[in-house]
């Protein structure tokens, strides 16, 4: 096993812990870090969802679990999304759809994407005008 990490990786053990007077400024530091990771896309945030959905910049990857019922994912307008992936993934098989619906777009060329299987998954991306399935 070996003791060098990996790019980016913090070792907090190995730091003393801040005075009570450089607590805030630590804070704000690490709080940084975990912003940047965020926006830097490093760090992908997760969620599990079981109703109809709208997608943010705030989502990155969704679990989809109909076992309750049908789930619409829809995207945001592609062209004020330009660059952005998401990742969709059904998690539960059944007859309950899981649709991905394009909103103001299209993916690849349709107005919605059916996620029949489960575990399936797709990564819309946005070139500026429309989604593609990546």
């Amino acid at each position: 096993m070996s003791d060098t990490l990996p790019p980016g990786a913090t070792v907090y053990a190995k730091r003393p812990f801040p005075s009570p007077e450089k607590l805030g400024e630590f804070l704000n530091r690490e709080l940084s870090i975990v912003e940047r990771a965020i926006r830097d896309r490093r760090l992908r945030l997760q969620r599990t969802v079981t109703d109809d959905l709208t997608l943010t910049n705030q989502d990155d990857i969704i679990y989809a679990d109909a076992t309750g019922g049908a789930i619409t994912i829809t995207l945001p307008d592609a062209r004020k999304f330009w660059g952005y992936s998401f990742t969709i993934k059904r998690i539960n098989a059944g007859a309950n759809a899981v649709t991905v619906d394009a909103g103001a777009s299209t993916i690849d060329g349709s107005a919605s994407y059916p996620i029949t299987v489960q575990y399936e998954a797709i990564t819309p991306t946005s070139d500026g005008s429309q989604w593609w399935i990546v």
